[in-house]
Formats: C-alpha cells, structure tokens, sequence
C-alpha cells in the first residue's frame, strides 16, 4: 500500500522549484528521479526548444557586453575632447565629474557579467542533474562554457577600460591644474601692469605738484625781488635829493610840489646788468649810434622796453 503510494506521488508529478541562473526553474520530482537513467540518442530536443531558457540569459550577458562597448566609444570622445585647446575649468570639472560615473557604470556592468558568470554555473549543474538526455547535456555545456569564455575576456577588456578612465581623468585634471596656473599668471601680470601704470600716473601726479610748486615759488621770490628794487630805487631817489639840499643849503630852492606817487621806470622787472653797445654799421650801410641794453640772457621779461 504504502509502495503504492509513493509511486502515485511521483507519478502525479507535483511541480517543484529550484531558484537558478536569476529566476526559479521548475521541474517535478518524477523528472528528477528519472533523470539519474540518462538517454543516450541523437536527438537533442530540450537543446532545441530551450526548455532551461539559455537564450534569455544569453541575451541579458549580451546587454551587458553591448554596454561596455558603448563605454568603450565614450571613453574615446571624452579623451578628444579633453585635448582640444578651446576648454575651460568649467568643462575639465565637467570632463572628471562625468569620467567618474562612466567609471561606475562600467564596475557596475562588470559586477553583472560576473553574477552571470555564477548563472551559467548553477544552470550548467542544473541540466546535468535534471536532462536526462546526454547530448542535450553536452550541446548546453558547449554554449555555456563558450558564453563563460565570451564574459571573461569581456571582463578583462572592461578592466583595461576602468584603468583608461583613470588616465583620461588624470590627464583632464592636468590639463585644468595647467590652465588654471596660466590664468593666475596672466592675472598676477595683469595686477602687476596696473600696479606699474598707477605708480607711473602717481609719479606724474607727483612731477606736476612739485612743478606747480617751484614755480610758486619762483614767483614769490620774483615779486619779493620786484618790490624790493622800487624800495631801492625810491630810497635812492629820496637820499640823493635830501643830501644835496643839506650839501648846499644856500643854492637849495624847494621845489613847488613834490611827488605824491612814485612811478617806476618803464621795465620794473629789470634786474639784470646793462650793457654798453658801441656804435656799429649794419650790412645796409646804417649806422648805429651807441646805446645802452639789458645784458643777453634767455628771458624777454627783463628788457628795458619790455610792456
């Protein structure tokens, strides 16, 4: 009774399920004890209608390859376009910050081809416990250890790229450190060029104040000197005549008026040493008598006939 039973039960074929390869596989007990009596036929019909569904986990490894090779194009542009000559600080911080998510999508893409790899495993060990068909056993262990081969050298590849991805980031944080001095240098030279201009304006500045001033001073000595001379001059003037009166006291007549103001001679500010000029003839064939005249020097202000 109880043998009975228990072939029912197989025989019933109640389904079980096992998680492999990233989703449940399900078989029944029945299948499982008969697949320890393997099959030995030409034909390979669980290969051929994929009844352990490969074909769906091929496709998701070849998502996942497809998508390193796009980085791969990616990594090509970004070091293109971190040697040309037209990029600021701006795009280098843009260039590194965006290198470092390719760098993460691409650790991340190969964390999902070794979790596959793990996949083909299980289902590799699944089939040959569960198909009882040893050519269908061999045809899966063929495309699986081709598939395994196929993401190994995948991840190798992606490996070789995770490590250009950190040279093309050196190299734009070189390039922005390299662009970055040449700015602070024209900048420092750009200080430095104002720095000079406004010393060479304060000097200017400076030349102007103290010409204003020697000529200020120039002046007031000028004018001191100016009315210094009428003092002597009228001091000369009052000595003369007031000792000649005390000199000769009986031929004195006093004058009928005395001057109330005392005009100055025609030029004022001659200062300089007259001198004698002998008469002389001109190439015309004038003659001029002998006068007196200011002596040369480099000012008309001092001339006697000078307004």
């Amino acid at each position: 009774m109880l043998l009975s039973l228990m072939i029912a039960y197989i025989i019933s074929g109640q389904n079980q399920s096992q998680y492999v390869a990233g989703e449940y596989r399900y078989y029944t007990i029945y299948q499982k004890y008969k697949s320890k009596e393997k099959e030995l036929n030409y034909s390979a019909e669980s290969y051929e209608n994929d009844n352990y569904k490969l074909e769906k986990l091929k496709n998701k490894i070849i998502n996942s390859i497809d998508a390193i090779e796009d980085y791969r194009k990616r990594i090509i542009l970004f070091r293109d376009s971190i040697n040309s000559r037209t990029n600021n600080l701006s795009d280098y911080e843009r260039y590194i910050k965006n290198l470092e998510v390719l760098k993460l999508d691409i650790e991340n893409e190969r964390k999902n081809l070794e979790n596959h790899k793990y996949d083909l495993i299980e289902l590799n060990n699944f089939i040959a416990e569960i198909e009882r068909s040893v050519l269908s056993i061999k045809l899966y262990n063929s495309d699986i250890s081709y598939i395994y081969s196929v993401i190994h050298s995948t991840d190798s590849t992606s490996n070789v790229f995770i490590h250009s991805v950190d040279i093309i980031k050196l190299l734009a944080t070189s390039k922005s450190l390299d662009l970055a001095n040449e700015i602070l240098r024209k900048k420092k030279e750009e200080q430095e060029r104002k720095r000079q201009e406004y010393l060479a304006q304060l000097q200017i500045e400076r030349e102007i104040e103290l010409q204003k001033q020697n000529y200020f001073n120039y002046s007031s000595q000028k004018a001191s000197s100016k009315y210094n001379n009428y003092d002597n001059i009228w001091n000369n003037y009052t000595r003369t005549h007031f000792y000649q009166s005390l000199s000769n006291p009986t031929t004195y007549s006093a004058p009928s008026s005395y001057p109330t103001t005392y005009n100055p001679p025609t030029n004022p500010n001659a200062a300089s040493p007259t001198v004698e000029v002998k008469g002389y003839y001109k190439s015309n064939g004038t003659y001029v008598a002998p006068h007196v005249r200011t002596a040369p020097n480099s000012t008309r202000a001092d001339n006697l006939r000078y307004p």
